[in-house]
This record gives structure tokens, C-alpha cells and sequence, in this order.
């Protein structure tokens, strides 16, 4: 151990980063349990564990299956820890029901892998409340006006009265909010 210290000590402190990081990484996976989930895995893909080209091998084979900066590794037992990849168990996201009798999902993997989330059709709708909330006004006042164009105009005088510091949305997107309350949708 004294050897390797004093090798690394003559090393650049860059360079001394990376192999200590390295050093760190082997440590971790010299586990009863990581060796476990590594013999499961690597036997299965023809990969020998010996050295530091069988854990290369891991990591393209994992590189070659997939095509996004995420991942899961899923083990059944122990964690077999292989940048940039995220390590869970079987155990921890997946459940048997019974009653059911399928698998079930308890833990979201795309959380598990640090995926950000995504909003899903675009940029959120500034005018949807203020929208529904004065037309449940109007409507209990009294009966909206006749025709849906009339409605919708009435209804967009209104909110850049009411909503001063807010770009008032187009006639066309108010429209399309007359019509659902008329449709019932």
C-alpha cells in the first residue's frame, strides 16, 4: 500500500484525482453483494470480471444498449455500481400483487435516474383561471350573451379590465374557452 502511495504522490494533482476517484470506484464494488449482481449480469452477457477491462466491458456493453445520458441498472440482489448509471433493486421498484397477479410498479424509474421532468404540451396556460373563473361569474350573474362570438368578446373586454398586468389572450383561444363551457366539456 505504501508503493502505491508514494506512486501516487509523485503523480500531477490532476491526474492524482482520477486514479485516487479510480481507486475509490474498485473499492466500491469489491463487495460480497456487488459481486454477486456482477457474476449475474456478466455471465449472462459473456463478460469476464477479471481486472479492469471486465469492468470496461460492462460499461459498453451498457453504452451499447442505451442511447440516452439516463440509467437504471436493475439488480436482484446487491448494487453494481457503473457510471454514469444509477443502481436500484428489484426489490425497491418493483412489487408482486397478488390480488392482481402482476408486477407493479412502486418506484418511478425516470425519478430513480434523475430524469427532469418534462412538461407535457408545451408551456403552462396563463389564462385558463382567470378564464373559467369569470365565467362562473358572468354565469351566475345571469345568462351569457347570445352567440359564442359576442360571448367570447364580451368575456375579453372583461379580462383586460379585470387583469391589468396580464397580456389578455386572442379571441380565438377565448372562443375555444366559450365553447367548452356551452359543450359541457
Amino acid at each position: 500500500m505504501n508503493d502505491i502511495n508514494s506512486l501516487i504522490a509523485e503523480l500531477s494533482d490532476t491526474v492524482q484525482g482520477r486514479v485516487k476517484a479510480e481507486l475509490d470506484h474498485l473499492a466500491s464494488l469489491a463487495t460480497p453483494q456487488t459481486m454477486t449482481a456482477a457474476e449475474q449480469i456478466c455471465s449472462a452477457q459473456r463478460i469476464d470480471l477479471e481486472g479492469l477491462q471486465g469492468i470496461q466491458d460492462v460499461q459498453a456493453a451498457l453504452a451499447s444498449e442505451v442511447k440516452s445520458p439516463f440509467g437504471v441498472i436493475l439488480t436482484s440482489q446487491g448494487t453494481l455500481a457503473v457510471l454514469p448509471f444509477v443502481t436500484a433493486q428489484l426489490d425497491d421498484v418493483l412489487r408482486f400483487d397478488p390480488k392482481a397477479g402482476k408486477l407493479i410498479a412502486v418506484a418511478d424509474l425516470r425519478a430513480i435516474a434523475g430524469v427532469p421532468e418534462t412538461r407535457a404540451g408545451g408551456r403552462s396556460n396563463d389564462y385558463e383561471n382567470p378564464i373559467r373563473e369569470l365565467r362562473a361569474l358572468r354565469t351566475s350573474q345571469g345568462p351569457a350573451l347570445q352567440g359564442r362570438n359576442a360571448e367570447a368578446k364580451a368575456l375579453q373586454a372583461e379580462l383586460e379590465k379585470q387583469f391589468t398586468d396580464m397580456k389578455c389572450p386572442s379571441l380565438p383561444t377565448v372562443k375555444r374557452y366559450v365553447s367548452e363551457v356551452r359543450s359541457g366539456s
